[in-house]
């Protein structure tokens, strides 16, 4: 039985799979691993050490917050837990 990905009709991915390339890119430095926020701002050309203030403001922009100059802004996961008896 074949998957839907099995069944799709791909002709771009195919295309590109054929004559596209592979490589490794580094946004920051070779051995920096950096995480999507702080390569995004790398790829786009801004020094994530001059210019990222941390993950919590751009959750808090991505919500319609505006921050003004003192404020902080944390970032978390909410997790709900049930207890079973």
């Amino acid at each position: 039985m074949k998957s839907p990905l099995e069944y799709a009709n791909t002709p771009t991915i195919d295309d590109l799979a054929k004559n596209g390339i592979l490589g490794l890119h580094d946004p920051i430095e070779p051995g920096y691993a950096v995480e999507s926020d702080v390569g995004n701002l790398a790829i786009l050309g801004y020094n994530p050490d001059l210019y990222y203030p941390g993950r919590g403001s751009f959750e808090a922009l991505g919500v319609g917050i505006n921050l003004e100059d003192g404020d902080i802004a944390f970032r978390a996961n909410f997790a709900t837990i049930k207890k079973i008896n």
